[in-house]
């Protein structure tokens, strides 16, 4: 694979930043004002891992090997504890193990009580452990779908992790997603530091799908779609410039309004195909607004929200009853708002412990991983709280 700019991750700027999973600090750069963030809609375990978090590695499942080379293969991946977990629903999780060479998968679907086998591509042949722009790297799309970037490789999965394909081939490029196609929710921000490209997985067939039109030019950084209307935030190709877009047909094509922010959007999060929420901060230091539509993207309401000033990145996500929700780790806890965003309220988790925790979102939940026990706290209204434990 000799293209880079066909590739689904965009190796250029993973190569200019500093390796740290999930790559925060490329959003960092990207959009201007992205401090360490926990992922979101992916959570990051190393908050957890520095607490001592003890989990127990599920056995691993056979996966077709890639071709060797004379080089000796690199040691096994010996890690116990899952780097990153992304929250789907409730009950659906793919967890995912990281080394320097090599990557495993986990799935839940009852809320952590059991998990799949571990599966992942067959170890690079040849491994440079230290060099940080060939490090191995996982996008989840939905519960049976990841990407897995692997020593300068990118696989695809369509059969949590089973079995693996070249993703650049995987893939079937399309100028608007077929009404078939259910679009990964990428409503925030963790997206963004893997492609500006929408997937969507086809719900009969199983094709991998791949949005190739833009938006006036623009780059997409987070999409959800709502009752068949494709929600997107954008920036200008030097991120000079912010809007939030709208698509009635699958991305073939869009309407959009300028987003009147010097740090960018926090993503778009979707209620219905009228409601939506785009969250921003017009500058460092600045209080919260939120843009939000009521009528389809034809008005837009901007509101300065109470949230109290951070310099850390919130995760955000809209729930089924239209309100505003957001996972806080400093302090932890969830905000809600039922209002547009002017009015929040926080609820906390029962147990929070001492150290500062992780928080994220997704679809329509928020959660907060403790220090202590291997469980994570996740409410859909900021009211009630369900633990999900994490593998053991």
């Amino acid at each position: 694979m000799t293209d880079i700019d066909q590739l689904p991750f965009d190796r250029t700027r993973v190569a200019d930043a500093v390796r740290q999973y999930p790559l925060e600090q490329l959003y960092a750069r990207a959009a201007r004002r992205r401090r360490r963030r926990t992922a979101s809609l992916a959570l990051t375990v190393a908050a957890l891992v520095a607490a001592g978090m003890v989990f127990t590695m599920p056995p691993r499942v056979s996966v077709p090997s890639l071709p060797l080379t004379d080089t000796p293969p690199p040691p096994p991946l010996t890690a116990s504890r899952p780097t990153r977990l992304t929250l789907l629903s409730p009950d659906t999780a793919v967890a995912v193990w990281a080394g320097p060479c090599e990557l495993r998968f986990a799935f839940t679907t009852d809320a952590g009580r059991g998990w799949s086998a571990a599966s992942g591509p067959a170890p690079a042949s040849q491994c440079d452990p230290l060099d940080p722009s060939a490090g191995p790297d996982a996008f989840v799309i939905d519960a049976q779908t990841y990407l897995a970037s692997v020593q300068g490789a990118d696989y695809l999965t369509t059969d949590a992790g089973h079995t693996w394909r070249p993703a650049a081939s995987a893939f079937v490029d399309v100028a608007a997603f077929p009404s078939t196609a259910r679009v990964m929710d990428c409503g925030s921000s963790r997206c963004f530091t893997h492609s500006a490209t929408p997937y969507a997985v086809d719900t009969s067939s199983g094709a991998v799908y791949r949005l190739i039109s833009s938006p006036a030019g623009l780059r997409i950084t987070a999409y959800q779609q709502a009752d068949g209307i494709l929600w997107a935030t954008l920036f200008g190709t030097r991120f000079d410039s912010a809007a939030v877009g709208w698509s009635a047909d699958g991305g073939a094509t869009w309407q959009t309004s300028p987003v009147p922010a010097k740090t960018g959007a926090e993503g778009v999060f979707a209620v219905d195909r009228h409601r939506a929420y785009v969250p921003y901060t017009p500058d460092s230091g600045a209080p919260m607004h939120v843009l939000s539509t009521a009528d389809a993207g034809r008005t837009w309401q901007d509101v300065t929200t109470d949230m109290p000033v951070t310099d850390h990145v919130r995760d955000f996500t809209a729930t089924s009853d239209g309100a505003l929700l957001l996972a806080d780790s400093e302090p932890a806890g969830a905000w809600i708002s039922r209002d547009g965003g002017a009015h929040f309220t926080r609820s906390t988790p029962p147990e929070v412990g001492i150290d500062t925790p992780t928080a994220g979102a997704g679809p329509g939940l928020a959660y907060i991983a403790i220090s202590g026990p291997a469980t994570v706290y996740v409410t859909t209204d900021a009211n009630r709280w369900t633990t999900f434990p994490l593998m053991r």
